[in-house]
């Protein structure tokens, strides 16, 4: 077989180092061109770098020129003290002394309590320098301790100004009372002062229902930025069931008592109970079986179940007539009220120390706390009523108020309550229907 030759193949052969040449001239020209441009862009890039660098460091310099100044804070740790603290911020012993003998006269250190804050102050530019040394007695009150111009070590008292908002809250008990302050973001302390503006008018143990409602206006104390207490409650309104209780504050300031919008003091002669919080076990019955004796007894006072400790208040003014200890009644507190009335407190687990036979006690004031000494089955507290040397039931009983707004006072306290009123926030119940409603009639519309 003869194979017919091509004419490509000598062509190609001829022109082959030709070809080669103008290849590798390309490929060099072009590796130059790429190496040159890299050259630019590095430098380009090593420039613009430089200058981002320059100009970072320049402000980080100014916002350091700008501040200044720096905190290094500490904290009296358990089995520490004044000394060993200043010590851990770097003071020298020399300087510890002079601080000691500077502070002295404002600071009793044996009643320096742990975490007390120390924060000392430095100016870290240009030259690291010392400017002050503060100590937190209290959110209000600090002692600054500064150096002379000599080199002296001085100290002083620093009181920040308190300031004072009113702010409003508002909640519905579900569970409880205090679960519904916490719900609503209030610190429970406010709702304890709530309880105790009510404290004539509602029986917290026994009379708080799921459907309850409140809506308060209270003052917030201020200082340094942060809130240091709660102030006085302005304005309440608590809905027990179907029936409004409602207080304003009058006058504002210091002395102020709780009026309703009539005008009517909230006080009564009596505390609806001797417990803020607790539930009732036993009420008052002529015939009640006993739970330790086994038999049927009478029952002449109210129980109140609580843990052990809970503080017992006295349900009106009086005077201590007796406080002794009993096989039945355990420790037991008797008050006199008047030439009629008296109460008796037993089972307490301890007496309050200012509690002493003969000696007078106020209205509100702490006498003991909830135990299980004597014939008890655990930690309650018994509570008895007498009116002219018989048995009442305390839960029975209506008292009369104590006062009333003065007449000629009666217009601008109307007037006074009037505006205060409208603080008040919206009641949640009607917050809570409305947002039911909305949900309900957007469910219709799908």
């Amino acid at each position: 077989m003869i194979t017919k030759r091509s004419n490509f193949a000598p062509l190609f052969l001829k022109e082959t180092p030709l070809i080669l040449s103008l290849f590798f001239c390309f490929i060099f020209v072009s590796c130059q061109k790429e190496k040159g441009f890299k050259g630019v862009n590095q430098g380009d890039q090593a420039t613009s770098q430089s200058k981002l660098k320059g100009k970072r460091l320049k402000r980080s310099i100014d916002s350091r020129l700008g501040l200044g100044e720096f905190f290094v804070e500490k904290k009296i740790r358990k089995n520490s003290n004044f000394a060993e603290t200043l010590e851990e911020m770097n003071f020298s012993y020399q300087d510890i002394l002079q601080i000691i003998k500077a502070v002295k006269p404002f600071i009793n250190f044996s009643k320096l309590q742990i975490n007390t804050v120390l924060q000392k102050k430095e100016r870290s530019y240009p030259l690291k320098e010392f400017l002050s040394l503060e100590i937190f007695l209290s959110w209000m009150e600090r002692v600054v301790v500064e150096k002379g111009e000599k080199g002296e070590w001085k100290a002083r008292k620093k009181n920040l100004p308190i300031t004072t908002k009113v702010t409003k809250f508002n909640g519905v008990v579900e569970a409880s009372l205090w679960n519904s302050a916490v719900k609503a973001g209030l610190d429970p302390a406010v709702i304890e002062k709530l309880s105790q503006i009510f404290a004539w008018e509602i029986d917290f143990n026994r009379e708080v229902l799921p459907v309850d409602s409140w809506r308060i206006i209270v003052e917030e104390k201020w200082a340094g930025g942060k809130r240091v207490s709660w102030g006085h409650i302005l304005a309440a309104e608590y809905k027990n069931g179907n029936t409004y209780h409602k207080a304003v504050r009058f006058p504002k300031g210091k002395g102020g008592e709780y009026y309703d919008l009539e005008g009517k003091s909230l006080k009564k002669k009596f505390l609806k109970s001797p417990l803020r919080f607790g539930r009732i076990t036993s009420r008052f019955t002529r015939r009640r079986f006993h739970p330790i004796l086994k038999i049927r007894r009478p029952h002449y006072g109210v129980d109140y179940a609580a843990p052990k400790g809970t503080p017992i208040f006295a349900v009106g003014d009086g005077r201590v007539t007796r406080k002794h200890y009993s096989k039945w009644g355990g420790k037991t507190i008797k008050i006199r009220h008047n030439s009629v009335y008296q109460t008796a407190y037993k089972h307490l687990s301890k007496f309050h120390p200012s509690v002493r036979r003969g000696r007078k006690v106020k209205q509100g004031q702490v006498i003991g706390y909830v135990g299980s000494t004597g014939l008890s089955t655990g930690p309650h507290l018994h509570f008895e009523f007498y009116q002219g040397g018989r048995y009442v039931d305390p839960l029975g009983k209506k008292f009369p108020q104590l006062k009333k707004i003065k007449k000629e006072n009666l217009i601008s306290y109307k007037s006074f309550a009037k505006e205060v009123w409208k603080f008040l926030p919206e009641r949640q119940e009607a917050v809570l229907l409305a947002k039911k409603t909305n949900e309900k009639k957007k469910k219709e519309d799908l």
